[in-house]
Protein backbone atom coordinates (compact mmCIF):
# COMPACT_ATOMS: atom_id res chain seq x y z
CA UNK A 1 0.00 0.00 0.00
CA UNK A 2 1.18 3.46 -0.70
CA UNK A 3 0.60 6.52 1.41
CA UNK A 4 -1.96 9.01 0.14
CA UNK A 5 -2.87 12.55 1.02
CA UNK A 6 -5.80 11.45 3.16
CA UNK A 7 -3.97 8.62 4.87
CA UNK A 8 -0.28 9.49 5.40
CA UNK A 9 0.74 6.15 6.98
CA UNK A 10 -0.15 2.87 5.32
CA UNK A 11 -1.73 0.17 7.49
CA UNK A 12 -0.69 -3.41 7.26
CA UNK A 13 -3.39 -6.03 6.92
CA UNK A 14 -3.55 -8.45 9.76
CA UNK A 15 -3.75 -12.05 8.76
CA UNK A 16 -5.03 -14.44 11.34
CA UNK A 17 -3.18 -17.70 11.33
CA UNK A 18 -4.91 -20.88 12.32
CA UNK A 19 -3.70 -22.25 15.61
CA UNK A 20 -2.60 -25.84 15.83
CA UNK A 21 -5.15 -28.00 17.58
CA UNK A 22 -4.67 -31.56 18.81
CA UNK A 23 -8.26 -32.57 18.10
CA UNK A 24 -8.29 -30.86 14.68
CA UNK A 25 -5.07 -32.70 13.80
CA UNK A 26 -6.56 -36.04 14.88
CA UNK A 27 -9.68 -35.40 12.81
CA UNK A 28 -7.63 -34.38 9.76
CA UNK A 29 -5.49 -37.53 9.93
CA UNK A 30 -8.59 -39.68 10.49
CA UNK A 31 -10.34 -38.28 7.42
CA UNK A 32 -7.41 -37.78 5.02
CA UNK A 33 -4.49 -40.15 5.76
CA UNK A 34 -5.55 -43.73 4.81
CA UNK A 35 -9.09 -43.32 6.21
CA UNK A 36 -9.97 -47.04 5.90
CA UNK A 37 -7.09 -48.31 8.06
CA UNK A 38 -8.39 -49.25 11.53
CA UNK A 39 -5.24 -50.95 12.89
CA UNK A 40 -3.74 -48.92 15.75
CA UNK A 41 -0.19 -50.20 15.08
CA UNK A 42 -0.33 -49.11 11.43
CA UNK A 43 -1.81 -45.69 12.27
CA UNK A 44 0.86 -45.12 14.95
CA UNK A 45 3.54 -45.57 12.27
CA UNK A 46 2.24 -42.85 9.93
CA UNK A 47 4.52 -39.85 9.50
CA UNK A 48 1.59 -37.50 10.08
CA UNK A 49 0.70 -39.26 13.34
CA UNK A 50 4.29 -39.14 14.56
CA UNK A 51 4.60 -35.46 13.60
CA UNK A 52 1.41 -34.51 15.46
CA UNK A 53 2.50 -36.56 18.48
CA UNK A 54 5.86 -34.74 18.53
CA UNK A 55 4.25 -31.31 18.24
CA UNK A 56 1.89 -31.91 21.15
CA UNK A 57 4.34 -34.08 23.15
CA UNK A 58 2.05 -37.11 23.17
CA UNK A 59 2.61 -40.81 22.67
CA UNK A 60 2.01 -41.82 19.01
CA UNK A 61 0.08 -44.93 20.13
CA UNK A 62 -2.37 -42.83 22.20
CA UNK A 63 -2.81 -40.51 19.23
CA UNK A 64 -3.39 -43.53 16.95
CA UNK A 65 -6.09 -44.86 19.31
CA UNK A 66 -7.83 -41.47 19.16
CA UNK A 67 -7.64 -41.45 15.33
CA UNK A 68 -9.08 -44.98 15.07
CA UNK A 69 -11.86 -43.99 17.47
CA UNK A 70 -12.74 -41.04 15.22
CA UNK A 71 -12.71 -43.28 12.14
CA UNK A 72 -14.86 -45.99 13.71
CA UNK A 73 -17.21 -44.38 16.23
CA UNK A 74 -18.99 -46.79 18.53
CA UNK A 75 -22.59 -45.95 19.40
CA UNK A 76 -22.87 -44.68 22.93
CA UNK A 77 -25.11 -46.69 25.20
CA UNK A 78 -27.68 -44.67 27.01
CA UNK A 79 -27.59 -45.19 30.75
CA UNK A 80 -30.62 -46.92 32.17
CA UNK A 81 -33.10 -44.43 33.48
CA UNK A 82 -33.66 -44.86 37.16
CA UNK A 83 -36.98 -43.62 38.38
CA UNK A 84 -37.44 -42.51 41.89
CA UNK A 85 -40.36 -44.14 43.62
CA UNK A 86 -43.24 -41.80 44.18
CA UNK A 87 -44.51 -41.21 47.64
CA UNK A 88 -47.74 -43.12 48.18
CA UNK A 89 -50.73 -40.88 48.60
CA UNK A 90 -52.83 -41.73 51.61
CA UNK A 91 -56.29 -42.96 50.67
CA UNK A 92 -59.24 -41.28 52.25
CA UNK A 93 -60.99 -43.79 54.49
CA UNK A 94 -64.35 -42.00 54.51
CA UNK A 95 -64.85 -41.64 50.76
CA UNK A 96 -66.30 -44.50 48.79
CA UNK A 97 -65.19 -45.18 45.29
CA UNK A 98 -67.68 -44.05 42.67
CA UNK A 99 -69.31 -46.89 40.76
CA UNK A 100 -67.97 -47.42 37.26
CA UNK A 101 -70.22 -46.30 34.48
CA UNK A 102 -71.13 -49.00 32.02
CA UNK A 103 -71.97 -48.31 28.44
CA UNK A 104 -74.05 -50.41 26.13
CA UNK A 105 -73.70 -50.52 22.39
CA UNK A 106 -76.80 -49.67 20.45
CA UNK A 107 -77.74 -51.30 17.21
CA UNK A 108 -77.45 -48.89 14.27
CA UNK A 109 -80.71 -47.23 13.40
CA UNK A 110 -82.47 -48.41 10.24
CA UNK A 111 -83.43 -45.73 7.74
CA UNK A 112 -87.17 -44.95 7.51
CA UNK A 113 -87.27 -44.64 3.70
CA UNK A 114 -87.03 -48.41 3.11
CA UNK A 115 -83.42 -48.51 1.89
CA UNK A 116 -81.26 -51.24 3.38
CA UNK A 117 -79.63 -50.38 6.65
CA UNK A 118 -75.98 -50.66 7.51
CA UNK A 119 -73.98 -53.21 5.57
CA UNK A 120 -73.99 -56.44 7.45
CA UNK A 121 -73.39 -59.91 6.13
CA UNK A 122 -77.13 -60.60 6.11
CA UNK A 123 -77.83 -57.45 4.05
CA UNK A 124 -75.01 -57.98 1.55
CA UNK A 125 -75.43 -61.69 0.82
CA UNK A 126 -78.85 -63.26 0.80
CA UNK A 127 -78.19 -66.62 2.34
CA UNK A 128 -81.37 -68.28 1.15
CA UNK A 129 -80.74 -67.52 -2.57
CA UNK A 130 -78.34 -69.58 -4.72
CA UNK A 131 -75.11 -67.94 -5.78
CA UNK A 132 -74.33 -67.78 -9.48
CA UNK A 133 -71.03 -69.43 -10.42
CA UNK A 134 -68.34 -67.23 -11.93
CA UNK A 135 -67.26 -68.35 -15.40
CA UNK A 136 -63.85 -67.26 -16.61
CA UNK A 137 -63.47 -66.74 -20.32
CA UNK A 138 -60.31 -66.23 -22.28
CA UNK A 139 -60.01 -63.07 -24.27
CA UNK A 140 -58.25 -63.38 -27.62
CA UNK A 141 -55.50 -60.82 -28.15
CA UNK A 142 -56.43 -58.22 -30.69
Amino acid sequence: MTASATNPTPRKKRVRAKRASYLAGCEWIALNDEPLDLDVENVAGYISTTLLADIFKRDPRDLAEKIVAIRNPQPKEKPARVRKPRAAKPKAATKKAAPKKTTTKRAPAKPKDGTPGPKTLANVVKLDQPVEPVVETEVAPS
